[in-house]
């Protein structure tokens, strides 16, 4: 278990570092660099539509779903809310890219490859937000501590 304490966010014998002011400031943190993620993610659809224009074999969307979850998604053409979502390294997707030049290959490997590293950003992000705010709630729970920022 000593092996393990290098990484967590304690100090001395079992004093938390943490205290619920330092879990607030770095949950506003978290939120701030998703809202940026999401930015990034929007603008990443964007710059696909202004370097290929419609109509598309597959193109990225940003898809927002419930629980603060947001992911880059390929769609494939298709009348609006009818456009089946894709994975490029489906046999679909490949299908869809080997239909395509090198070079647009290419290109279309580069934004999958920027929306996978967005989507991987904002799931850890969240799954710190979501586990920091158990921990707050854990904290403010705490019989004793309530009268305390000290924890």
């Amino acid at each position: 278990m000593s092996h393990l304490k290098k990484g967590l966010p304690f100090k001395g014998k079992g004093g938390l570092a943490w205290t619920r002011g330092s879990v607030r400031r770095r949950i506003a943190e978290i939120e701030s660099g998703q809202q940026l993620i999401v930015k990034a993610m929007e603008q990443l659809a964007r710059e696909f539509q202004a370097e290929f224009r419609p109509p598309w074999p597959v193109h990225p969307v940003v898809q927002r779903v419930g629980g603060g979850r947001v992911y880059v998604r390929w769609r494939l053409p298709g009348v609006n809310g009818q456009q089946p979502y894709v994975e490029l390294t489906s046999e679909t997707g490949e299908a869809v890219l080997a239909d395509l030049s090198q070079r647009v290959q290419m290109a279309y490997h580069r934004y999958w490859r920027e929306g996978i590293e967005l989507n991987l950003n904002h799931a850890l992000l969240l799954a710190e937000e979501m586990r920091l705010r158990q921990f707050l709630a854990e904290l403010t729970a705490w019989p004793s501590a309530s009268g305390s920022d000290n924890l």
